[in-house]
């Protein structure tokens, strides 16, 4: 990777979300299905920025980085990333404090 992220991290830094937005697709968006490929990344911090997926994915929510205008999809990518694991609230707090 040129960046040193992974694809995962790649992706939610480039605003992919948990679901698709098409109807005709089965609603597994780019970050499903990289998880589904490599579900370990979760537990990695990204190498630019230091923060967990589901950390990085909240930076997303805020309107000046929300180029879609699609808060409610990376509200719910927030949530399902951290779904998948949730000790890593935990951990973040540890980390932080």
């Amino acid at each position: 990777f040129s960046n040193g992220r992974p694809p995962l991290f790649q992706a939610i830094a480039h605003g992919g979300t948990w679901h698709c937005s098409d109807p005709d697709n089965d609603n597994a968006g780019v970050l499903q299905v990289l998880w589904g490929l490599a579900p370990e990344q979760l537990l990695d911090s990204d190498p630019i920025t230091g923060l967990y997926p589901f950390q990085l994915a909240a930076t997303l929510c805020s309107g000046q980085n929300n180029e879609g205008g699609n808060e409610r999809a990376h509200v719910e990518t927030v949530y399902n990333l951290l779904r998948k694991d949730p000790q890593l609230v935990a951990g973040a707090l540890v980390i932080s404090s």
